[in-house]
């Protein structure tokens, strides 16, 4: 007799567990912190992972002009040409200034 007593608190306690714990999902899944967020870190992820191949390729390049300058005297004297905007004898040298932007153009640029 007693088992029947309890029963309905039993019956509400389950439902009222049972709501609460979709409540929490609901809000796990939907709030600040959920499928949403997931998706931006995972596209701030990808972005990172592309800069970071892009600044590896980069670094790559660097170290291999690096080692040319150091070790490639015809590299070396392109460059220190170049630099001092000196030719060989037969070359000519083309100087061309490249117009610098407008400040207040700069200010109209999006970011």
């Amino acid at each position: 007799m007693s088992l029947l007593r309890f029963a309905p608190l039993r019956r509400a306690g389950l439902v009222l567990g049972l709501l609460l714990a979709g409540a929490y999902v609901t809000i796990a899944l939907l709030g600040p912190n959920g499928v949403k967020a997931l998706q931006r870190q995972q596209q701030e992820l990808e972005q990172l992972q592309e800069e970071n191949a892009d600044l590896v390729k980069l670094r790559d390049e660097l170290k291999h002009t690096a080692g040319a300058l150091e070790s490639d005297p015809e590299m070396q004297e392109l460059i220190t040409r170049e630099k001092l905007g000196k030719a060989k004898k037969g070359e000519v040298v083309i100087k061309v200034d490249v117009p610098k932007e407008d400040a207040s153009q700069e200010k109209d640029k999006p970011e």
